[in-house]
């Protein structure tokens, strides 16, 4: 439960936090009249840092009915359906947060009952609840803008002679708790500070009709206060009637560009409010704190771009999993698989525009009707898909007369995808693309962002809104927006958020797809957002998000998933790893840990039919950051790029095998600028 912190903290985090501001700039101010005759400033990582302009709300949670990692539910309550909110339309911020981290927690990992997550790895039995003190705020953009949320964790079990921070930047477009079941279930059982920012995506939602955005603790609030406010025109005869604004499409900023910066603030924030309130004796400090870059998905993403933007040497090590890394071309990297070289990388909105065009078609092949969700595959989205086909070949796109059967279509439709260097492996994943509007919902989503598209010019005349059973675009039920915050995944559609075809009757883009043959209005938004891809808004939107695959030397740790069907091996790790040793040579120190079997989203374990093929992602990444903990404080050195051969096990008992300190002929070899992928 929420208790009222004792002296020893803050009891009004608002007023506290002014004061704080005060104190340091009367010690500077000092300092700078009395020069060094008795004062010195305090050292950096005592400083509150610049970008803290507002106040930081502080609460400290017992671990009893409320703690730092479960919100009080515990193991058991997480993996129960989410508790239902007293008042539906005037949630509290604490069932907002309750809510929050159920909804994270089970949209991340497979913490079922025998899945082995809370025995083999996760927190262990009886470690769940923990007791701390959390602190939030925001940094600001220059124009004034919130630009992300930061937040702090420090469990009771911090030890402030042997500090330690692990950074937990949320995965995909998730608020600020999005790696509260990965990264900082593992910072806080380790007894270290977690740094958490929601890398400026999140909740940041916008409603026209209310003018009303979320604040970040989710609740619905209107100006300066709102997490984003886009400036949509509102009333009933407006162009953007009903509709939605996100901040990670429509912010204006590209807050990609910006993740690294925003991992370094809630890194700043950390050793701030540690020094503030959790030193023992002598400060807290980069020399005596251990500090591991971490998290998964685009959180992996965010926090090498901390590392490779780290100047001043806040970042000890990383670790992180299926990263998304965009790098730019290089025809001259040499790494090689069983198939031979591998192809010219392609960043993921490449792939994501390529794929949602071609995607559907090729699920038609036989191949898929023993694939996961292949019921899902309804004679009706079959006759749908057939007809994409269809439409594909009358542009001119797939080839065949009229008399082609659409199997052969299919068959075109496939050999696109795999043209594009992706592994076959992958490919029986694409129903599941399909099941989540997944291509579509990158697509536009980073297209917009890219290209810096508003919400009230749409990119391609696709918006979001909420639907009505038919599909047609409607107002967002009251309950619905009051805990939006608390099960969205901050980039739609999900929930009763979905993708919008303005130019197809205001419906949803899913309900455009040519179930009665026809036009297809849905494949003729997903060109012009192939065609937006070649824009000169969109190519320097890109050129802003790429990394320089200079890790200055520092050791780390990569993790992916050879079955990742989202960020594939070959457009993402794969050549950063090549792209790192050109760069750094020998003074490299990064590994790289390539698991077969694995797949971006552990959540869908808890499926049968996912289970039985795919091993759990987050498992190895857990037994990385505790390779990475063991060689920063004992020395021990870290395996050798490898990878590993794992595959599922029954019962809930970890894949087989481990990462292994030999891995003999599932070795990664380099030589020279050749990297060979066994």
């Amino acid at each position: 439960m929420y208790t009222e912190p004792g002296p020893a903290a803050l009891r009004n985090s608002r007023q506290h936090s002014r004061q704080l501001r005060l104190k340091t700039a009367l010690t500077a101010a000092l300092a700078a009249v009395i020069g060094s005759c008795s004062l010195t400033p305090p050292a950096e990582e005592a400083r509150l840092p610049a970008f803290l302009q507002d106040d930081i709300e502080h609460r400290y949670y017992d671990g009893g009915a409320d703690d730092l990692l479960t919100a009080g539910l515990g193991m058991d309550g997480l993996r129960r359906p989410a508790p239902a909110f007293a008042d539906p339309l005037a949630p509290t911020r604490a069932e907002l947060r309750r809510n929050r981290i159920h909804y994270n927690y089970n949209g991340i990992v497979n913490i079922t009952a025998g899945s082995g997550y809370g025995e083999h790895y996760g927190p262990g039995p009886g470690g769940e609840k923990v007791a701390g003190h959390e602190y939030l705020s925001v940094s600001r953009y220059p124009d004034g803008s919130i630009a992300a949320t930061l937040m702090v964790q420090v469990p009771d079990s911090f030890d402030p002679r042997r500090p330690c921070i692990v950074t937990a930047p949320s995965s995909g477009s998730r608020g600020v708790y999005g790696a509260i079941g990965t990264a900082g279930a593992w910072g806080l059982g380790q007894g270290c500070a977690v740094a958490y920012t929601d890398k400026g995506t999140g909740t940041g939602f916008y409603f026209s009709d209310t003018q009303t955005g979320f604040d970040m603790d989710g609740v619905a609030v209107h100006g300066d206060k709102a997490l984003f406010s886009s400036g949509q025109p509102s009333g009933d005869n407006a162009p953007a009637r009903h509709r939605i604004a996100v901040k990670h499409s429509h912010s204006g900023h590209n807050v990609e560009k910006d993740w690294g910066r925003f991992v370094l603030q809630s890194v700043q924030m950390a050793f701030y409010l540690l020094n503030q309130h959790h030193r023992d004796n002598g400060a807290i400090t980069r020399d005596n704190t251990l500090v591991i870059a971490s998290s998964i998905s685009n959180g992996g993403n965010s926090s090498i771009k901390a590392t490779e933007q780290d100047s001043g040497s806040w970042i000890d090590a990383v670790v992180v999993s299926e990263p998304n890394l965009a790098l730019p071309p290089d025809p001259s990297l040499q790494i090689y698989d069983q198939h031979g070289r591998l192809p010219l990388q392609r960043p993921l909105l490449d792939i994501a525009t390529h794929f949602a065009i071609y995607q559907g078609c090729a699920s038609l092949l036989p191949a898929f009707e023993t694939a996961p969700m292949a019921a899902a595959l309804t004679p009706a989205l079959r006759l749908a898909y057939g007809n994409r086909c269809r439409a594909l070949q009358r542009r001119g796109l797939l080839s065949g007369g009229e008399q082609t059967e659409v199997e052969q279509l299919a068959l075109q439709a496939q050999a696109k995808l795999l043209a594009y260097g992706v592994l076959e492996e992958t490919l029986p994943l694409g129903l599941v693309s399909n099941a989540l509007q997944l291509w579509e919902s990158v697509a536009v989503t980073y297209t917009s962002a890219y290209g810096r598209y508003r919400a009230g010019a749409p990119v391609c005349d696709i918006s979001f809104a909420s639907v009505d059973a038919t599909g047609k675009v409607t107002a967002t039920a009251p309950a619905v927006r009051a805990g939006l915050a608390s099960f969205s995944s901050g980039i739609p559609p999900f929930a009763a958020i979905q993708l919008i075809h303005d130019k197809a009757g205001d419906r949803a883009l899913a309900s455009t797809l040519p179930f009665a043959g026809g036009g297809d209005a849905g494949l003729e938004a997903l060109l012009c957002l192939r065609r937006k891809l070649d824009t000169e808004a969109v190519q320097a939107g890109l050129a802003e998000i790429n990394f320089s695959a200079d890790l200055q030397g520092r050791p780390a740790i990569i993790v992916h998933g050879r079955s990742d069907h989202l960020i594939h091996v070959n457009h993402s790790s794969r050549p950063y790893l090549a792209s790192n040793r050109r760069r750094e040579g020998d003074n490299s120190r990064l590994h790289y840990y390539e698991v077969e079997r694995g797949q971006h989203f552990d959540a869908l374990l808890r499926l049968p039919e996912f289970a039985s093929r795919y091993v759990p992602l987050n498992y190895y990444f857990e037994q990385a950051m505790d390779l990475m903990w063991a060689h920063l404080t004992e020395g021990r050195p870290l395996p050798p790029s490898q990878v590993v051969p794992a595959r599922p096990a029954a019962g809930g008992t970890p894949p087989l095998p481990a990462i292994s300190a030999t891995p003999g002929e599932h070795a990664i070899t380099v030589a020279g600028d050749k990297i060979v992928i066994p």
